[in-house]
């Protein structure tokens, strides 16, 4: 009698609240998947083509892979002869 009305409003806002709370958890599930599924097409779309394409311009001009560390090495012995610490 008194306050029957007041509860099934409790109710029905409960119910509410845990059909909100569902959706919500949806939603950040398949915008989680759905960011991830991006993120791997376009690695395989833009990152990958271009890492194949410069494979083969490296091995066309004939650099082996220990020319840029031995450059490196005769580089920087040159410049920090003189250096005793970073500042």
């Amino acid at each position: 009698r008194g306050l029957g009305g007041q509860v099934r409003q409790a109710l029905v806002r409960a119910r509410g609240q845990r059909l909100l709370g569902a959706w919500t958890r949806l939603g950040a599930r398949s915008g989680a998947n759905f960011g991830r599924a991006v993120l791997v097409l376009v690695y395989w779309v833009l990152c990958a083509p271009f890492a194949l394409t410069a494979r083969r311009a490296a091995g066309q001009t004939g650099l082996v892979a220990g020319d840029e560390e031995r450059g490196q090495a005769a580089v920087s012995g040159s410049r920090t002869d003189g250096l005793t610490s970073q500042y």
